[in-house]
């Protein structure tokens, strides 16, 4: 059977929440930076920058391609409940990404002989 040609490319990219590293930025602010696992293209991070762009809730996030990395800061004081609805956010940002992505770019299969 061949291939449907209008087949989609799925995304797997989750967040890797247990590496999760911070830095403290001055004495009010600290940034988190997370890596990012799975499969990430150009037409993925191109999502990610528009998504987040659209979004007061998810501007925040700050995607750095070469490194499969999204970094966001918080207050020092923030505790871990701020820290980690803001990782459930991520999450759901990552999910709306990929299939936003696999939903606007199709598969390109080799032809067969």
């Amino acid at each position: 059977m061949s291939p449907d040609p209008l087949e989609k490319q799925a995304y797997d990219v989750s967040v890797d929440e247990a590496a999760i590293k911070w830095v403290q930025l001055g004495p009010l602010f600290a940034r988190y930076s997370v890596p990012l696992r799975g499969t990430m293209d150009g037409a993925w991070a191109d999502c990610y920058r528009r998504a987040s762009s659209e979004s007061a809730e998810f501007s925040r996030f700050q995607l750095d391609a070469e490194r499969r990395t999204v970094t966001f800061s918080c207050r020092v004081d923030d505790g871990p409940a701020k820290i980690q609805a803001a990782l459930k956010r991520l999450e759901l940002l990552v999910t709306f990404v990929n299939q936003r992505a696999a939903s606007s770019a199709p598969v390109s299969h080799a032809a067969s002989s």
